[in-house]
């Protein structure tokens, strides 16, 4: 195949266009939604809700912020300055690093938390018993490590070349063995296991709302403790419903990507025309822009199915209002009694 063969087709530049204007839009409005999302998660307010998902949510909203600006942006400067870092050596390595850590790191951190969910909705009397937040705090830990471990060869197994693609394989390992390894670590292990979580969450769900219409249709008292168990319930299924949400989400825009991030030889070969490489490249640049939308959207999700996050929210921005309009020179607003 020819190396510019492929350049004047129209679903090439389609994707280019794609790099170029949609890629700053995504950064922006996710760094944005990210640092508001950390902002937020870490109020008192929320805290005292003792729930680990949102210890979990901090830490993916730090990992989308890794994700967009360590993976997206140096796309972006490339095909919009055509500033391509990835031809040096140090640039290659980096790059290729950080787009493994920072998209298996928040793929994972979403597992964990489905998982955590799962069994707090599902075995309530079974989660009282653990010590969530140690375990959250372990787990983030152990997954930075283990995604950390997992892509560390990318430093000695990718290389530059003379080739359009500047940053490529180095050996038979990366280029036939480790694109498995990350399809089964990055694609199809988080999606069986969230999917599964997903479905039982949804089974908990029915049959709890089946049992508060029983509850509902008799006519016993309702005590101060039912009523204290009923706003922990609403919470929990505040909890549950936002995390329902995001990890939908999360399957439905990581679901192309996973067959285009299948080894490019199922698609493709030497022998190939250049339009058949151009649509190749459409399908594999419109997986990776769905994977930046859903790392951008996070804050949005947060806000429309949480009113926990969304009070506190809105609790942040009356208090930046107040105190932007409060006069400089007034130290008290107490009075001052007279000496007698």
């Amino acid at each position: 195949m020819s190396n510019n063969s492929y350049w004047n087709v129209t679903e090439y530049k389609i994707q280019e266009a794609l790099w170029t204007f949609l890629s700053p839009f995504l950064i922006v409005v996710g760094d944005v939604g990210s640092l508001l999302s950390v902002v937020v998660l870490n109020q008192h307010k929320l805290s005292r809700f003792r729930s680990s998902t949102f210890t979990y949510l901090k830490y993916l909203a730090l990992g989308d912020i890794l994700l967009l600006n360590g993976c997206l942006f140096p796309d972006w400067i490339n095909y919009a300055f055509n500033v391509n870092i990835r031809k040096y050596s140090i640039g290659c390595k980096i790059h290729s690093f950080l787009v493994y850590l920072s998209t298996d790191f928040t793929n994972w951190i979403l597992v964990a938390v489905s998982i955590d969910r799962c069994i707090a909705v599902c075995l309530p009397l079974k989660a009282r018993t653990y010590d969530h937040f140690q375990i959250c705090k372990a787990t983030i830990s152990a997954l930075f490590v283990v995604m950390t471990a997992l892509n560390v060869h990318l430093f000695w197994n990718m290389e530059t070349s003379d080739q359009e693609e500047p940053c490529v394989e180095a050996n038979h390992f990366t280029s036939h063995v480790w694109p498995w390894i990350d399809f089964c670590v990055f694609c199809v292990l988080p999606f069986l296991i969230m999917f599964s979580c997903n479905v039982l969450l949804l089974r908990a769900i029915t049959k709890s709302r089946k049992k508060a219409f029983s509850y509902r249709d008799s006519k016993t008292s309702i005590t101060n403790d039912i009523r204290k168990e009923g706003v922990t319930a609403r919470r929990s299924s505040h909890l549950t419903k936002m995390l329902l949400t995001v990890s939908s989400v999360f399957l439905v825009l990581t679901f192309p990507i996973i067959t285009v991030e299948l080894p490019r030889s199922l698609f493709f070969n030497a022998d190939s025309q250049g339009k058949q490489f151009a649509r190749y490249k459409l399908a594999w640049t419109i997986g990776n822009m769905l994977q930046y939308v859903n790392s951008a959207g996070h804050f949005f999700m947060y806000f429309l199915t949480c009113p926990s996050f969304r009070d506190e929210l809105k609790c942040l921005v009356c208090k930046c209002k107040r105190n932007s309009t409060m006069p400089r020179g007034k130290v008290s607003t107490v009075s001052l009694s007279p000496l007698s």
